[in-house]
């Protein structure tokens, strides 16, 4: 069990070894530097855009949605020695507008889209290139890019996240050993096979 609470079956994917080298930062989107913020928009628009060729947001060298306006909290994991931005993910409550119930309705199936403060959605998960991540599991980084996100979740009294990614990304999720589960089937988007599924939030520690 690692400091999530969540049990991994495969301790190789614990990233507590880099923990004392990188730095992690859970922030608002309210609250995050500027210079932070850019970097990560630069981040996701050189991942997304550049090199998997998304139809995103591309703007100045920089992908941003309408839901960064929505002031969502990130989950940031930065190079203490360099300080480079590494990897990042965002979170956003099932309460308002998020991508699964407003962009990808249809990969819910016949299932309502989550409406309730303690369902939150995961979303624009990404690790710089030159970080580990084409594996069948997620590499250090992304490890502790999720893990810090179960934490803040359960933190503000979440039980569960939802996301939606290509199929590969949901099979590094059960591959680094983190309890998912798919709630509908796969649909196509972009011509990549893509589906939504959810995970637990364990309670945080009293």
């Amino acid at each position: 069990m690692n400091s999530t609470g969540i049990t991994r079956s495969d301790p190789r994917a614990d990233p507590e070894h880099t923990a004392a080298l990188l730095g992690v930062e859970v922030v608002t989107g309210d609250r995050i530097s500027p210079d932070l913020l850019d970097a990560m928009f630069r981040l996701r628009n050189e991942v997304f855009h550049r090199r998997l060729n998304w139809k995103v947001q591309s703007r100045n060298g920089r992908e941003f949605d309408e839901f960064d306006r929505l002031a969502p909290h990130y989950v940031l994991v930065v190079d203490n020695c360099t300080a480079e931005l590494l990897g990042s993910c965002r979170l956003l409550p099932t309460t308002g507008p998020y991508m699964i119930r407003d962009v990808f309705p249809q990969s819910l199936g016949d299932l309502r889209s989550p409406a309730h403060p303690q369902i939150w959605e995961l979303s624009r998960l990404v690790v710089s290139p030159g970080q580990p991540f084409a594996g069948p599991r997620f590499g250090p980084v992304a490890t502790l890019v999720v893990d810090a996100a179960v934490r803040c979740l359960a933190g503000l009294g979440a039980r569960e996240l939802v996301v939606f990614s290509h199929l590969d990304v949901e099979r590094k999720f059960r591959n680094t050993g983190y309890p998912v589960t798919r709630l509908a089937d796969p649909i196509t988007i972009e011509a990549k096979l893509c589906t939504a599924y959810s995970m637990p939030v364990p309670a945080a520690a009293p």
